[in-house]
């Protein structure tokens, strides 16, 4: 008998330390998790990454987008391009900072020049 997706997913996230385990019917059916993090004022986040799926697309640092979950609450994440805007939140610059190390790491991204 095969397993649904639900199923499926459920056992790929099953032990990992997720703050905010309602991510797993949402962002992290299509977003690649990066695991836990604690800014520097004590908001916790499940960071992830959303990586396009066209070959093409995935040539850029542009095309690719922050995907992090702050609350346990669907609508509850930090998306959007991976851009530090100096003048924004400085928690969501934090964020992305932290998203973009930990991509470049395990070569999720292209390395910027």
């Amino acid at each position: 008998m095969m397993k649904s997706m639900d199923s499926i997913t459920n056992d790929l996230y099953q032990g990992m330390p997720l703050y905010y385990p309602i991510g797993i019917k949402h962002v992290w059916t299509y977003c690649t998790y990066l695991g836990p993090f604690t800014s520097s004022n004590g908001f916790k986040f499940d960071l992830g990454l959303y990586i396009p799926s066209s070959d093409k697309l995935r040539k850029s640092i542009n095309n690719y987008s922050c995907a992090s979950m702050f609350d346990n609450n669907l609508m509850s994440y930090v998306g959007g391009h991976l851009k530090i805007i100096e003048d924004s939140d400085p928690t969501i610059n934090e964020v992305k900072r932290e998203v973009i190390i930990r991509a470049e790491a395990l070569n999720l991204i292209p390395l910027k020049k």
